[in-house]
């Protein structure tokens, strides 16, 4: 039994998605290509073990913090939408931190 490579994970992923040969290697930020490249990223770190700018090397030259966003899980990613509408909406605020608390004489 032979080893998979890389290019082979990126075909499969590129063939379940309906993608071009190419296309998650390539310049397109469409959703679908995204959660391709996403699911791909993911399994050449699962299965290859590769690092991130190693994946991103994989994936058409991505910086590895792309890469990284990748494996964000759906709360974080749930998370930062939600603080990203509450400041557009004047409503965030900064988390406290126990400085802050005893700077205002709550007395911790």
């Amino acid at each position: 039994m032979s080893a998979v490579t890389p290019r082979e994970i990126i075909d499969e992923e590129e063939d379940s998605a309906g993608l071009r040969r190419g296309t998650i290697r390539g310049a397109r930020h469409d959703r679908v290509v995204v959660l391709a490249r996403a699911a791909a990223a993911r399994r050449l770190r699962a299965e290859l073990g590769l690092s991130y700018p190693a994946i991103g090397r994989e994936l058409g030259g991505r910086h590895h913090a792309t890469v990284m966003c990748y494996f964000r899980t759906d709360a974080e990613k749930e998370a930062r939408a939600r603080d990203s509408k509450l400041r557009a909406a004047g409503l965030y605020r900064k988390p406290v931190t126990r400085a802050e608390l005893v700077a205002e004489g709550a007395g911790l």
